[in-house]
């Protein structure tokens, strides 16, 4: 697994995926049409246009690019990379507070797949157990009385 330090310099070369990160922050694409994944939006854009009626947040608005790692809100934003997604997420306009952000998101993600997948190599090599080594069947099964009228 990597380490905050190695995922940090990944974010730095713009070597995380958009996907990975919406995954990391709990969002699950609604629909796909070829490379493009397309979300709920997690984030409101601009509260000037909120004001004005144009609501984002929960709304299907935001694409992901897989192929160039790129997303947009398809009423409001041109493609751009992760870190414009997440200074539309947090609000934060300090470049390596943001990167961190990242990082931090990505580490605990990655933790957390780890762990599931560790606690499912553990249940399935318990029930491999079961099947290779089933119960043994007692030979003595006394029949059991009938009852008479």
């Amino acid at each position: 697994m990597n380490t905050l330090e190695e995922i940090l310099k990944d974010v730095e070369n713009d070597r995380i995926s958009i996907k990975e990160f919406m995954d990391a922050i709990g969002a699950k694409p609604i629909k796909k049409e070829g490379d493009i994944l397309i979300y709920n939006a997690p984030y409101n854009i601009e509260m000037q246009s909120v004001n004005h009626g144009y609501d984002t947040a929960g709304k299907p608005t935001c694409l992901v690019d897989t192929k160039r790692n790129l997303w947009c809100d398809k009423n409001f934003t041109p493609w751009q990379p992760l870190d414009m997604l997440v200074l539309e997420l947090t609000w934060i306009d300090n470049p390596d507070r943001l990167k961190y952000i990242t990082a931090h998101e990505i580490f605990d993600y990655r933790q957390k797949l780890s762990q599931r997948n560790s606690v499912q190599d553990s249940t399935l090599s318990k029930f491999l157990k079961m099947v290779v080594k089933p119960r043994e069947k007692s030979v003595n099964v006394k029949p059991k009385r009938k009852m008479r009228f």
